[in-house]
C-alpha cells in the first residue's frame, strides 16, 4: 500500500521476472505531490 503521509513521494514500481526487470510505475516527483494542493493561502 502506498502513501504520501508526511509529504514523502511514492518509489518507483519495478516487476521482476527472473533475471529481467521493467519499472512500471516511475518515481513521484515533489511537483507530483503537491500538485492538487491550493498553497495560495499561505504567506
Amino acid at each position: 500500500m502506498a502513501s504520501t503521509y508526511n509529504s514523502r513521494p511514492k518509489v518507483p514500481e519495478i516487476l521482476v521476472n527472473g533475471d529481467q526487470f521493467r519499472v512500471i510505475r516511475e518515481r513521484e516527483s515533489y511537483e507530483d505531490l503537491v500538485r492538487g494542493e491550493d498553497l495560495s493561502t499561505l504567506p
